[in-house]
């Protein structure tokens, strides 16, 4: 998955859609790592399905100026 996510955000940052300066190996293991802790966050009911959906938005947002921070309704 990280192979993956590495390859998505290389991509997107070839075409320019990821934030300069940004190492899309890191961020890739950054977003894995936070959607797990997430997961476990919310079934030890530390957080919310909806406070983990902001925090991951949030993230996304950071790399990507086109997104906002929070799902579209």
């Amino acid at each position: 998955m990280e192979d993956f996510v590495t390859r998505q955000l290389t991509q997107a940052c070839d075409d320019g859609d990821l934030a300069p300066g940004l190492d899309p190996r890191t961020e890739a293991v950054t977003l894995l790592a936070t959607a797990a802790g997430l997961g476990i966050a919310v079934l030890a009911g530390q957080r919310t399905p909806s406070q983990a959906t902001t925090i991951l938005y949030g993230q996304l947002a950071r790399l990507f100026s086109k997104v906002e921070e929070g799902p579209q309704k």
